[in-house]
């Protein structure tokens, strides 16, 4: 199916697993960094198809560069895995950097038959990294663009105020 607003919409208030496999940049907005996603009907602004909350789904994000993100002045991170994991996603996994498709091809169709036969998210994300490493993909190349970020309820929390 192809990837539109509509459905990445449909599939982000699902729960359970969403799996966006989309390309995408990060651009400037207004002095700020975004994610723009390119989807088949048109590119949109990740923020302007994320919900509120994600319920705790657990979201794999396998092309490119739709997970990248950078950290900001006092290392606050700006990207997508952040802002996923600040939404309440379960946990995120995606890309520190350009991700090669082949790499891609091989590693997120096993992690989520991984996850399909109910092994924990860890093991899943572990024994992909294994296959891929066995089946000769570059430990630097490869697996070391792909990371799985877990939601906890301080992280990539903006900071309290101060109390006066």
């Amino acid at each position: 199916d192809p990837c539109t607003k509509g459905s990445l919409e449909l599939s982000l208030l699902s729960p359970g697993l969403s799996f966006v496999s989309c390309h995408a940049s990060t651009r400037d907005r207004a002095g700020a960094a975004a994610v723009w996603l390119k989807l088949s009907d048109g590119d949109v602004s990740l923020e302007d198809v994320l919900p509120k909350s994600l319920s705790k789904i657990a979201i794999l994000l396998s092309a490119c560069e739709t997970g990248v993100f950078r950290v900001a002045d006092g290392d606050y991170p700006i990207g997508a895995i952040p802002e996923l994991l600040r939404r309440g996603a379960a946990f995120v996994v995606g890309t520190r950097y350009t991700i090669r498709i082949p790499f891609a091809a091989f590693f997120f169709p096993r992690f989520a038959a991984e996850l399909a036969s109910r092994s924990a998210p860890a093991d899943a994300f572990a024994k992909a990294l294994n296959a891929a490493e066995a089946a000769g993909y570059n430990l630097w190349r490869d697996l070391a663009s792909v990371e799985m970020y877990r939601h906890q309820q301080t992280f990539f929390q903006p900071p309290i105020a101060s109390r006066t």
